[in-house]
């Protein structure tokens, strides 16, 4: 995969310039990372916090800059699962699985979520959230 934030700020103006004032929603936007073979390093999910981090950046300025209507953001997903074409073998999750016994452990980007993501009121001026490594 390729992380590129701004990509779907330019994604939402030429939608909002073929499709004026239209409200969007966002869904199934999301990270994967290889499974490791051990938990912690599954747990400490920085490159899924800086996916959602920029994208989610990217969405709240095309919002109060481009005055481009948002009505939600769906971060896919909020949980490991079975995937299609990679089985067990990518985490797409916010919420860590441990397939053998079915146990659930939040990953760094799901404490990013609960300590960062808020209105875009709450934002400084350049709309960044916060760097991922800041907990």
């Amino acid at each position: 995969l390729f992380s590129y934030g701004a990509g779907i700020r330019k994604l939402l103006e030429f939608y909002n310039s073929r499709y004026p004032n239209r409200t969007f929603i966002i869904t199934e936007n999301g990270w994967g990372n290889a499974t490791q073979s051990n938990a912690e390093v599954d747990l400490k999910d920085i490159e899924r916090c800086n996916f959602y981090r920029d994208y989610i950046s990217n969405v709240s300025a095309a919002a109060i800059y481009d005055n481009i209507k948002i009505a939600a953001y769906f971060a896919w997903s909020l949980i490991d699962n079975f995937e299609w074409a990679d089985g067990y073998s990518t985490r797409f999750g916010l919420v860590y699985v441990n397939y053998t016994d079915q146990t659930r452990s939040a990953k760094h980007s799901a404490l990013y979520f609960q300590k960062f993501i808020t209105k875009a009121s709450n934002l400084n001026q350049t709309l960044y959230l916060p760097t991922c490594d800041v907990f």
